[in-house]
């Protein structure tokens, strides 16, 4: 009996290759027979060893024992595995930065081996070892002398009129990528940006010029371009991109871990008992939930732990994806998810672009200093949240904060108190019936609890 392999939702719109795994989900391309004579030049130009060697495109290894379609088999490569995989609008402002950054970089190198890149979406790039890396093997195609860069247009509705947008509206306005997830059309991201804009000859140059242009994608392909031009035009935009930045305004959390209770020595405590219940368990990987500014994700990331840290402050996530970056940890990611709403499936009949909480699965889920939150803040019953965290993992790291904790009550200073049944009694009772107990420990002085439970 055969391996039973399934293509990727996905991986349909590449006429040259697709991806598929097996059922050991391992991931695979398959590089079709229309995709030969650019593979091969990919391969013997020295490219593809000058981007792996590099980390600017995932490594691969021929493996042509394992084959989906047979009748247009040319190559099948095993890449190396993603231990996550995120989005775009998942992102924040510095890792969308990076990420455009990188495309650039890929494509000057290409240029640089007689390739192009014929195409420049944001679902090229991941994030591995604590930065982006280009995962569309079969993107590089033959240069020709003259040709112009067919998805330069592509690259600014992808990345440089989503960067322009965070940088002067909001650092969030990447999540429109949900609505639009071939791009946002220039026309959109030109009347959203404010007049200012119009003041910086990049933005005026590569999106609000661009957004009145009709033309069309044969017209685009008639036109020559000189190769000087082409690194001209590469410059320009990595040039206006490196310089980006956005308000660091103060985040919401800014000083969670500095105010009253939450002193030092509550840090220090919460540590110790969170180590205790780590050290008593073997995890690889976890879901770091309400990261904050991701003391406790760096923590997990100590111990050699692949994390995705995920909040719904854009200023911590970028904030935490800086701080991993220049302390050169290699095993946190953060993302840009809002726990109560979710990334959602999106794309072709729904099921191309995978929601969050079913796209990857963790040996732990830690969630602390969140429920008052989500229970409280959100209106969430106990049961739902229990419900989700056990759809993530097979053991959870939680902590408790009782009604009565300082940090509660400034929750319901401007509402009124409905929840009778927020209480540690409820909380034991309807996590029980998804977790078993492990072990529970007062933090000293706050009346907050840790539990560790594991799944049922």
């Amino acid at each position: 009996m055969g391996i039973t392999k399934q293509k990727l939702n996905s991986s349909f719109r590449d006429p040259d290759a697709f991806v598929f795994k097996d059922e050991e989900g391992i991931f695979y391309r398959q590089m079709n027979t229309s995709y030969q004579s650019d593979f091969e030049l990919f391969i013997c130009s020295g490219l593809y060893q000058l981007l792996s060697k590099s980390e600017k495109l995932v490594s691969h290894v021929e493996t042509n024992d394992v084959v989906f379609n047979q009748s247009i088999h040319y190559k099948t490569i095993k890449p190396e595995q993603l231990p996550f995989i995120s989005y775009a609008y998942e992102w924040s402002f510095d890792q969308f930065k990076d990420a455009a950054m990188l495309t650039l970089d890929v494509l000057k190198d290409a240029l640089d081996k007689g390739m192009i890149l014929k195409d420049a979406t944001h679902f090229n790039i991941q994030f591995l070892r604590g930065k982006p890396i280009f995962i569309d093997t079969s993107s590089f195609e033959k240069y020709e002398d003259g040709m112009p860069w067919i998805a330069y247009r592509q690259f600014c509705e992808n990345f440089f009129g989503p960067l322009l947008l965070m940088k002067y509206v909001d650092p969030g306005m990447n999540k429109m990528l949900q609505i639009y997830p071939d791009g946002i059309p220039l026309h959109i991201v030109a009347k959203a940006l404010p007049l200012k804009s119009k003041l910086n000859i990049s933005s005026l140059l590569h999106v609000h010029f661009q957004s009145s242009f009709k033309g069309t994608t044969k017209s685009v392909k008639k036109y020559r371009i000189q190769k000087n031009r082409l690194y001209a035009l590469i410059d320009n935009l990595y040039s206006a991109i490196s310089k980006m930045k956005v308000d660091q305004r103060n985040s919401t959390w800014d000083d969670y871990y500095t105010d009253t209770i939450l002193s030092k020595e509550y840090l220090a405590e919460k540590t110790n008992i969170i180590n205790q219940f780590i050290n008593e368990i073997e995890i690889k990987s976890a879901l770091d939930v309400g990261t904050n500014n991701g003391v406790f994700a760096q923590l997990l990331a100590s111990k050699n732990i692949d994390v995705v840290a995920i909040d719904f402050d854009t200023a911590c996530v970028n904030n935490l994806y800086n701080t991993s970056k220049n302390n050169k940890v290699r095993n946190v990611l953060p993302l840009c998810v809002d726990i109560t709403t979710p990334t959602p499936a999106i794309g072709w009949n729904n099921d191309e672009r995978s929601e969050f909480v079913h796209r990857n699965k963790f040996d732990l889920t830690m969630a602390l200093a969140l429920i008052h939150h989500l229970c409280i803040s959100k209106n969430l019953p106990f049961d739902k949240v229990a419900q989700l965290f056990s759809s993530f993992s097979k053991t959870l790291i939680i902590e408790f904060v009782p009604k009565e904790d300082e940090k509660v009550q400034l929750l319901l200073n401007n509402r009124e108190d409905i929840f009778s049944n927020y209480s540690q009694q409820e909380f034991e009772t309807v996590f029980s019936n998804y977790f078993q107990l492990l072990k529970k420990v007062e933090i000293k002085g706050t009346g907050r609890v840790l539990y560790h439970f594991g799944i049922k």
